[in-house]
């Protein structure tokens, strides 16, 4: 009778862990994607704040500086020497 018990509490605990485990993989991966959405946003931000000085900068010089599918790595290779300072 007491095996009987003792399996059947030992289920239970392996049931009860197996649903702390996924609990906390679902909480881990929310947190990951909001990190990820967080970064995003930042790194977003960093670009716009990099990308009107330099336009302003360049339409002075008489460029054009109106395409919006410009890559990033076009935008971060160019120094614009008057507004670095």
């Amino acid at each position: 009778m007491a095996v009987a018990g003792t399996m059947a509490g030992g289920a239970k605990q392996r049931k009860a862990n197996k649903a702390s485990k996924e609990q906390a993989a679902q909480a881990t991966a929310q947190q990951q994607q909001q990190q990820e959405a967080q970064a995003k946003a930042t790194h977003q931000q960093g670009i716009d704040a990099f990308k009107r000085p330099f336009s302003a900068c360049m339409e002075a010089r008489g460029y054009s500086i109106k395409c919006k599918r410009q890559s990033q790595a076009v935008l971060t290779s160019f120094s614009c020497l008057c507004c670095a300072a």
